[in-house]
């Protein structure tokens, strides 16, 4: 009968344990793969959410800018708003940075 400290030499339970290590794992491996994949995709999603808000805050913004003192041809409500919430932006802009001059001066 083999002892305890000789399973090792058998060489049916020393693959059995090698195998059963490897595929354990290969199975952590695969769901650290796995959440690593589903974390990039979540941040990846993000960025080309904030991207896409940037490029409308930038077509907005040129519209904007080559439509000032002509009739704007826009015709969409939802252009209107979020071009009203750029320019607010852009006002705030402004005037922070004029608060920031005044304070430079004093």
């Amino acid at each position: 009968m083999m002892s305890n400290k000789d399973w090792w030499k058998n060489p049916f339970l020393s693959y059995l344990y090698k195998h059963t290590l490897t595929c354990n794992y290969i199975q952590a491996k695969m769901v650290n793969q796995e959440n690593f994949l589903k974390q990039r995709i979540t941040k990846v999603t993000k960025r080309l959410e904030q991207l896409r808000d940037e490029n409308r805050k930038m077509e907005l913004t040129q519209i904007m800018y080559q439509n000032l003192g002509r009739k704007w041809p826009l015709n969409v409500k939802e252009d209107f708003i979020d071009l009203g919430e750029l320019i607010d932006e852009k006002l705030k802009d402004i005037d922070k940075r004029i608060q920031a001059l005044a304070k430079q001066e004093d």
